[in-house]
C-alpha cells in the first residue's frame, strides 16, 4: 500500500520535471537563434546604380561592413560611399567568414561587369582580428577585391588614415601590408616595396611577367597564383617559406632566384608550372610538402640539398603514364617503400601519415652489434662522447657522436656520419674530414662543430694540438 502511494506521488513530479526541462531546452536555442539573427542582420541600400549588402559592426559605433556589391548600372568606375543609411563604411569583406554570411550577389563579379577602377572612402579602417588576442591591427578585412575580374586600379581619396594606394595597388598607410593587387593591372614588372612585411597575394593577373619580392627581414611567405604570363621570380634571402599553392598555375614560370634561407615549400606550391625544366633547391630546404611540383609537364631534373628531411607524396609526380623527373638526392633520403625507412617511420611517425610521404631522411645508428634506423625528426640532439680532444701534430682521431631521441639509453650508440656535417674553426691547426676524423696539423686550438644536415641539432668538440 505504501509502495503504491510513493509511486503515485513520484510519477506526477517526474512528469512535471520532464516538461520543464523540455521547455528549457526548447527556449534556449530560440534565444540563441534570435541573438545570432540580430548579430547577423543583413541590410541593403542602393547608391548610384549599385546595391550594397552590409551588416552592422556591433564592436564599432555607428559603423557597417559591406559584404556584397551588386552592379545594376554599368560603369567602369565604382566609388564606394563613405556612409550607408548614415553609418560609416569601415570595412569591405566580400566573403565574410567571421559571420558566416554569404553575400546575395547573383552576377556582380562576373567577367561581364566592366569595373576597372575602385575608389575607397577615407572611412575604411583595419579591424581587430576576431580570432586572436593580439592588439595589432591589420587590413585583412578588406578582402576579395580580386573578385572584380576586370579591375585595373584601386584608388583612395585624400585624407585616408589607414589605407594608401600607389600605382593602383592598395597598401596599408604605413606600407607594411600589401592588401590588394588588381586582377587586370597592366604592369609587366612588380617590385614589392621593401617596407612590406605581409602580402595578400597576387591572383590571376594575365599581364605580370616578373616579380621581385620585399627584402624586409620580417617578410617571410610568398603567394602568387594563376598568373599565366609570369616568367621570372626573385626571392630575397629573407624569405623562408613558400605558401600552399604559392605559385600554383603559373604556367609560364621559367626562372626562379631562390632565397638562400628557404626552409619550407608548401602543398601544391608549384603545381602545374609547366614551363619549369630544372629545379635546384637551395641548401637549407628541409620540408617539401605533398604535390609541391605536381603536374609540372616539362620538369626533367630535380636536385635536392642534403638538408631535406622529408618529401611529400606526389611532390614531383607528372601523373599516370608520364615519365617523372630525375631526382638527385642524399643517400640517406629514402623512399617510404625502403625497409630502413619503414623501420624509421614505425619507430617514430612524427606528425606525418605514411600515405602523405614519399621520402624521409633516415638516421642510422649502431652500437657495433646492432643497427637501428630513426626518422631524422625524432633525433632531437646529438652529443659528442668526448667534448675535449688532445692530439699531437700529424696524429688522427675520430669523433664519436651519439644520438638523443628523448628516451635515453643511447649512450653507446653512434650516429653514422653520412648525415652529419663537420667543420673546423681553424683548419690550419686541426682539420676534420667528412667522416669526422680529426687530423692535427700544428700546435694551437680549434673547435670542431658537428651539425645534423637535416635539422638544427648540433654539438661542439674542443681540440688542442700540443
Amino acid at each position: 500500500m505504501k509502495l503504491q502511494t510513493i509511486r503515485s506521488t513520484l510519477l506526477p513530479c517526474f512528469l512535471i520535471c520532464l516538461l520543464i526541462s523540455g521547455m528549457f531546452t526548447f527556449l534556449v536555442p530560440a534565444r540563441e537563434s534570435r541573438a545570432q539573427e540580430e548579430e547577423n542582420a543583413v541590410e541593403t541600400e542602393t547608391n548610384n546604380g549599385v546595391i550594397y549588402t552590409y551588416v552592422d559592426l556591433k564592436e564599432y559605433k555607428n559603423s557597417v561592413e559591406i559584404i556584397g556589391i551588386d552592379i545594376i548600372k554599368e560603369s567602369s568606375t565604382l566609388k564606394i560611399p563613405e556612409k550607408l543609411k548614415g553609418k560609416k563604411v569601415v570595412s569591405i569583406s566580400l566573403r565574410d567568414e567571421r559571420r558566416d554570411i554569404s553575400p546575395v550577389t547573383p552576377h556582380q563579379y562576373d567577367a561581364a561587369v566592366p569595373i576597372k577602377k575602385i575608389i575607397l572612402p577615407k572611412t575604411i579602417r583595419p579591424l581587430n582580428s576576431a580570432d586572436t588576442k593580439s592588439k595589432s591591427l591589420r587590413l585583412t578585412d578588406i578582402t576579395r577585391l580580386d573578385y572584380f575580374s576586370r579591375l585595373e586600379s584601386i584608388e583612395t581619396v585624400p585624407g585616408s588614415k589607414y589605407v594608401k594606394a600607389e600605382d593602383g595597388i592598395l597598401y596599408s598607410a604605413d606600407r607594411k601590408d600589401m592588401i590588394a593587387y588588381p586582377q587586370k593591372k597592366k604592369s609587366k614588372t612588380y617590385r614589392m616595396p621593401s617596407s612590406v612585411v605581409w602580402s595578400a597575394g597576387i591572383f590571376s593577373n594575365p599581364h605580370i611577367k616578373r616579380i621581385i619580392f620585399s627584402k624586409n627581414k620580417k617578410f617571410r611567405e610568398v603567394y602568387v597564383e594563376d598568373c599565366d604570363r609570369l616568367e621570372s621570380v626573385y626571392m630575397p634571402d629573407n624569405i623562408t617559406k613558400i605558401s600552399n599553392f604559392g605559385f600554383s598555375g603559373d604556367i609560364s614560370l621559367k626562372t626562379i632566384r631562390w632565397s638562400k634561407n628557404l626552409k619550407s615549400i608548401g602543398y601544391a606550391a608549384f603545381e602545374n608550372c609547366n614551363s619549369l625544366t630544372k629545379v635546384k633547391l637551395p641548401g637549407r630546404v628541409r620540408e617539401i610538402e605533398e604535390r609541391a611540383f605536381h603536374w609540372c609537364a616539362s620538369l626533367k631534373k630535380v636536385t635536392l640539398p642534403d638538408s631535406v628531411a622529408y618529401v611529400g607524396d606526389r611532390a614531383f609526380s607528372k601523373g599516370r603514364g608520364k615519365k617523372n623527373p630525375e631526382i638527385k638526392k642524399a643517400p640517406y633520403l629514402l623512399s617510404v617503400e625502403n625497409k630502413k625507412a619503414k623501420e624509421a617511420y614505425t619507430r617514430d611517425p612524427y606528425h606525418y601519415t605514411e600515405s602523405s610521404l614519399r621520402y624521409i631522411a633516415v638516421v642510422t645508428v649502431t652500437n657495433w652489434e646492432k643497427i637501428r634506423y630513426y626518422n631524422t625528426m625524432s633525433v632531437r640532439h646529438v652529443r659528442a662522447k668526448t667534448k675535449n680532444m688532445s692530439l699531437r701534430p700529424r696524429k688522427k682521431k675520430g669523433i664519436f657522436i651519439m644520438p638523443d631521441t628523448g628516451g635515453g639509453g643511447m649512450k653507446h650508440w653512434k650516429v653514422k656520419p653520412d648525415i652529419l656535417k663537420f667543420t673546423s674553426s681553424n683548419p690550419k691547426v686541426a682539420k676534420v674530414t667528412e667522416r669526422g676524423v680529426v687530423e692535427a696539423k700544428k700546435r694551437g686550438k680549434a673547435v670542431i662543430t658537428v651539425r645534423m644536415k637535416t635539422s638544427s641539432a648540433k654539438c661542439k668538440v674542443k681540440v688542442t694540438v700540443r
